[in-house]
């Protein structure tokens, strides 16, 4: 239906979706990204949940940038906690 409105021309974009159980969990949602300089889309209802669109080639390459900073890190910590589990197990 789509490809006959809007014909060959119409891709999809590049875009993150949070997804929120609640308004005040949304609200939380939008306070981070504004906090951290992503512009912010109008949020929609999906079913019962809501969902915060961000929009773009730059916010997806810069919001993967920091999730996988966020995983590195959190890699890191469970080294260093089983490394000291494992030294507090052998004495």
């Amino acid at each position: 239906m789509r490809k006959k409105k809007e014909g060959t021309s119409y891709r999809k974009g590049h875009e993150v979706r949070f997804v929120a159980c609640s308004d005040e969990e949304l609200a939380e949602i939008r306070q981070c990204l504004r906090e951290v300089g992503f512009e912010l889309a109008r949020s929609f209802n999906k079913g019962t949940k809501r969902v915060q669109p961000v929009y773009g080639k730059k916010n997806m390459e810069r919001f993967k940038a920091i999730y996988e900073t966020w995983q590195e890190e959190q890699k890191r910590a469970r080294q260093l906690f089983k490394t000291r589990r494992d030294a507090a197990a052998s004495n």
